[in-house]
C-alpha cells in the first residue's frame, strides 16, 4: 500500500509541472493562478461542507485548534502561501520563456530528497 502512496506523491511532484507548459500557450501566468486556485477551492469547500454537515465534531476541534495557535504560525502560514504563489508565478514565467519543465521537477525531487 505504502508503495500506491509514494508513486501517487512523486506523480503530484511531476505531472503538474509537464501540464502547465500546455496550458501556457493558451493562457498567461496570471490566468493559470487563478483557474489552479479556483478549482482548490471548489474541492475544498466541498470538502469544508462535508465535514460541517456530517462530521460537525472535527469542524469544532479545528477552529479551536486555530484560535489556539500562535500568531508566529499564522505568519508562517501567510509566508508559506506568499512564497507559493511567487515561485508558481515564477515558474510559470520560466516556462514561457525557457524550456525547464524538465529540469525543475528534477530539482524538487533531489531537494525533496536532501531534505527527507
Amino acid at each position: 500500500m505504502d508503495i500506491i502512496l509514494y508513486l501517487l506523491s512523486a506523480l503530484g511532484w511531476t505531472l503538474p509541472f509537464f501540464l502547465y507548459k500546455n496550458l501556457t500557450d493558451y493562457l498567461t501566468n496570471i490566468d493559470i493562478i487563478i483557474v489552479s486556485h479556483l478549482t482548490w477551492h471548489i474541492f475544498i469547500l466541498s470538502f469544508i461542507s462535508y465535514i460541517l454537515l456530517f462530521k460537525n465534531k472535527n469542524a469544532g476541534k479545528f477552529i479551536t485548534k486555530i484560535k489556539n495557535l500562535p500568531s508566529k504560525y499564522v505568519f508562517r502560514i501567510f509566508l508559506i502561501v506568499i512564497v507559493g504563489i511567487v515561485s508558481q508565478l515564477s515558474y510559470i514565467h520560466l516556462l514561457k520563456t525557457k524550456d525547464v519543465s524538465v529540469v525543475i521537477p528534477n530539482i524538487r525531487a533531489l531537494s525533496t530528497i536532501l531534505i527527507a
